[in-house]
Formats: structure tokens, sequence, C-alpha cells
């Protein structure tokens, strides 16, 4: 059993975060799942998992310039993975007093741009993603009605952003020119836009995503 604490740069609790508790030896596909997200004094915890090392990684929502997303933290409080600190859980002990803080102003580059079909229309509702594979960091966000999208990076973390749609999968017959991926969950189905490789040591304001197929008046987000 956990029992630990999320806290701002400041000090002060913060509640709606989720963290999950991920074994160092990893899990697999239909393996269990520990997380929980912080109550309002910050507090969170987990409980039945075995013994073992593993890694606490907390999504906490991120604004600046008016960007907001969600980014990954690692205990003790750092986006990179390499930096974090292995908590080792023995059988029939409890783990107490473990605190993620959010590290205090940090560096970071905005990545600005719009998401479209291969038409040029525009996707809303869709989720961008930047993935630095080789530090474990990610940052997510959502395109507006106009397909704008805008994220903060860390700085120093190259990678590469993607755009994914979620498409239900009964649209398909309405709309044949969705090129879906083989991933499914459940009734819905996804559509990938090709990636873009970032240096990360800049600010980006012309990114564009952009989906492999044409736009569909009958895909539900298209109607006017």
């Amino acid at each position: 059993r956990s029992s630990d604490l999320i806290l701002n740069a400041k000090n002060e609790p913060i509640k709606n975060v989720c963290i999950d508790l991920e074994p160092l030896e990893g899990r697999g596909e239909d393996g269990a799942r520990f997380f929980d997200c912080s109550k309002p004094n910050g507090v969170f915890q987990m409980e039945m998992m075995p013994p073992g090392g593993y890694l606490l990684v907390a999504r906490d929502e991120v604004r600046v310039n008016g960007l907001k997303s969600t980014s990954t933290l690692y205990y003790p409080g750092v986006r990179d993975r390499a930096s974090a600190k292995v908590i080792d859980i023995e059988a029939a002990k409890h783990v107490k007093d473990v605190e993620i803080t959010l590290p205090p102003d940090e560096d970071r580059h905005e990545l600005r741009g719009r998401m479209e079909f291969a038409d040029g229309v525009p996707v809303k509702d869709a989720t961008v993603t930047f993935t630095s594979a080789e530090h474990g960091y990610t940052e997510k966000t959502e395109t507006g009605p106009d397909g704008s999208f805008g994220l903060s990076v860390v700085a120093g973390m190259p990678g590469h952003l993607d755009g994914e749609l979620v498409v239900f999968e009964r649209i398909l017959k309405s709309c044949p020119q969705f090129k879906v991926g083989p991933k499914a969950r459940g009734l819905f189905r996804f559509m990938d836009a090709s990636s873009i490789s970032l240096a990360g040591d800049s600010d980006r304001r012309d990114l564009k995503l952009v989906l492999s197929s044409p736009s569909c008046r009958d895909w539900p987000a298209a109607r006017k």
C-alpha cells in the first residue's frame, strides 16, 4: 500500500492529478494497473500491488502563455525518466510520505500549428501529442474548432509531434475514404496524421499535421 502527496512548485496540494505506479519490469497488455487521482488535499493512494520496484508517473496540467497541455512527471518531480527515483515496495509493508513536487521555472518552447484533412479541411477535437521516447516524456493537447493547436514542451527534449483522430466505426460506412489504422478500442477506430520530427531547441508556430484521408461531409465534427 502507498499513501502519497502531489504538490505544485509552491508546495501547495494539487487535486485531480492522476498518477500511475509503473513496474520497472513493465506489465503485459492485460496486466494489472495501479493508479489513483489526487484528492483536494493532494493525497492519492494505491493498494494491492506486488513487491518490486516502481516508478510513480503523474500527468499534470501545464498552462503557459495561454496554452494548455497534459505533461509527464516522474517522482520526485522530474520530466526525464532517467532522473526518476525508483520506489521499492516490500511485501506487507506500506510506503508513506512520498511527495511528487512540480518543478519550478521550467524552460519550455511553444509548439503551435494546425491539423487538417488531406483536402485542407480543419480537424477539430483531435489529440496532438509530442513524444520524446528517449526521455520517456510526452505532452498532450487537443485541437480547436479551426484545427489549431498549441502546447509547450520542455526544452532540450527532442522528439516528434503526432496527431490522432478518433472515429466511430459506424461512420466508416458513410465515409469510406477514411483510412483508419489497425488499432481499435471498442467502437472506436483511429486516423493518424503524418509525424513531425522536432529538435526541442526552439519555438515553432508554423506546424501542420495532415491526415492522409480527405474530409467527409458525414463525419459529425465536419457538419456546419
